[in-house]
């Protein structure tokens, strides 16, 4: 059946003005947060209910039917039903995803100084050896490609500890938000903008260790710090809003 079959359909079968009304409620509604899948059985509900009372009561007027103002009527149904939006529980949201990254920041960070602190000391140059008659490689040659390969390997560092980091944070959201509504969507989403907020600040990250010399003092690492942990704290609101809004 086409589309405008469909909807030559509806036009005859519904009194004049209960599209525009059914329309009305469902904006209502959809500002309000109810979920779309509450919305879509409620709006079928009331669509018989006009055609119903407007049968009955002779008239085609969909106001006069509601005996109130459109918005009001929608608030109405859904108190009767007893439905409400999901709520984002933000605040708990927040404070198991700090509870989650604390941990993660105790438990890696230390390791990736260790680590970092190895790999970046200065030890003494091996002698190199060159075959008689060859000419050894110069030493900023030497040093560069030490210098790239440290470089290629504290990114990868970092990027295993955003991995362990993400773990840990959707771990105790998990936990902390175990009865809240639409948490298995909530992590999926989390378990994607994380990783995507960790493209941005790891790389930003590594930038300041570089530019700092990769330096260990309690200033440039917190400030290392902030950078992923903000861009991960917006990751986490951003993924409960998307799934409170899209319900």
């Amino acid at each position: 059946m086409s589309e405008q079959h469909l909807a030559e359909k509806d036009e005859k079968s519904l009194p004049s003005g209960v599209n525009g009304v059914l329309a009305q409620i469902d904006r209502r509604w959809r500002a309000t947060g109810l979920p779309r899948r509450d919305r879509r059985d409620l709006l079928t509900d009331v669509e018989a209910d006009l055609v119903a009372a407007g049968a009955e009561m002779d008239t085609d007027d969909p106001h006069a039917l509601l005996g109130t103002d459109v918005d009001a009527f929608a608030d109405e149904v859904v108190r009767e039903r007893g439905l409400q939006r999901p709520r984002g529980r933000y605040g708990r949201l927040m404070v198991f995803s700090a509870i989650g990254a604390v941990v993660a920041v105790i438990g890696i960070w230390p390791l990736l100084l260790g680590v970092m602190g190895a790999v970046t000391s200065e030890p003494t140059p091996e002698p190199v050896y060159s075959p008689p008659g060859t000419t050894p490689p110069p030493p900023s040659v030497i040093t560069e490609e030490a210098t790239t390969g440290g470089t290629v390997f504290i990114f990868s560092l970092y990027a295993l500890a955003g991995v362990l980091f993400v773990g840990l944070v959707l771990l105790a959201v998990n936990f902390g938000l175990r009865s809240a509504d639409r948490l298995g969507a909530t992590l999926r989403r989390m378990a994607l903008l994380m990783p995507l907020s960790a493209v941005v600040s790891l790389p930003l990250a590594v930038l300041v260790a570089r530019t700092s010399g990769y330096s260990t003092e309690a200033s440039v690492v917190l400030f290392e710090a902030a950078i992923v942990l903000a861009c991960a704290a917006a990751a986490v609101l951003a993924s409960r809003y998307w799934v409170v809004r899209a319900a």
